[in-house]
């Protein structure tokens, strides 16, 4: 049985989203998902990067209006 990521992280959240997310695996799919999983006000550190470019599906309801905060890394020692 596979459940869908979306509805367990609203069950278990109250239906809030998550406060921070740390993103280490590049892949583009998940980084777009982990935005819409985010509650307004959360967090995100961007660790992995995409070698495809990324598209935000929903970029004004899952970015735009949560007022999120986005953390990346600079550099690679």
């Amino acid at each position: 049985m596979q459940e869908n990521v979306t509805e367990v992280i609203q069950a278990l959240t109250a239906g809030n989203g998550i406060g921070r997310i740390v993103e280490a695996s590049g892949a583009a799919s998940l980084l777009n998902a982990s935005f819409s999983w985010l509650r307004k006000g959360g967090q995100m550190a961007l660790i992995g990067l995409p070698k495809a470019p990324l598209h935000v599906e929903n970029v004004t309801t899952d970015v735009l209006f949560k007022s999120l905060t986005l953390k990346t890394v600079h550099g690679r020692r």
